[in-house]
């Protein structure tokens, strides 16, 4: 009688069973609740690293693009120099080829003008050329008869010296006088002509 359980203490124990099982049903959840909020504690401290790495990387590529930005803004600025110089050696090109344009024609129209005068003096030359050579012909034409004259003035004054000069018809004051002539004038082509005049011999002298 003394150790029989009543109502009451049987639900004292039950309850106490309960309270021991839910303890250890809230200590097991609590431990896997712990290993789970441990995971995702470590996969946001990975996810933390990455970002921390990605952030870095982020920013050494932002800052490399900031470098390239400023180095592509400083090749726009020397390239649009180059192309301001271009363009002003371009305009400069124009006009030194209008330049050139102009003294290419003022020489094609010089050289035109020395074409037509190569053809006049051509001509002249040609009219000096056929000039000459007919002077050459007259002259040796002139020197023929001029021989001729000579051959025949020497043959006259040889049968005049070696004829009437000795003859009784010659006075000898003529003699003299045409010895005196040959002396003084051994240079001068004489014609002498032989004529009669009443008696007389007449002398000519060129």
């Amino acid at each position: 009688a003394k150790h029989s359980l009543n109502i009451s203490d049987i639900r004292m124990i039950w309850f106490l069973f309960d309270c021991e099982f839910g303890m250890f049903s809230f200590s097991e959840q609590l431990r896997k609740d712990k290993e789970t909020l441990q995971t995702k504690h470590d996969q946001l401290k990975e996810e933390k690293e990455q970002l921390r790495k990605d952030k870095e990387t982020l920013q050494t590529e932002h800052d490399q693009l900031k470098e390239e930005k400023e180095q592509l803004r400083k090749d726009k600025e020397t390239l649009q120099t180059e192309h301001d110089q271009l363009k002003e050696e371009k305009e400069q090109l124009r006009k030194d080829k209008e330049t050139l344009q102009t003294k290419h024609d003022q020489l094609k129209e010089e050289k035109e003008q020395l074409r037509k005068d190569k053809e006049t003096l051509q001509t002249k030359h040609d009219q000096l050329k056929e000039e000459k050579e007919q002077l050459r012909k007259d002259k040796e034409t002139l020197q023929t008869e001029h021989d001729k004259l000579q051959q025949e003035i020497d043959d006259r004054k040889a049968q005049f010296e070696n004829g009437w000069q000795n003859s009784h018809l010659f006075p000898d004051w003529r003699k003299k006088y045409y010895q005196a002539g040959e002396s003084d004038h051994p240079r001068v082509t004489t014609l002498l002509r032989l004529c009669t005049v009443s008696g007389e011999l007449l002398l000519w002298d060129r």
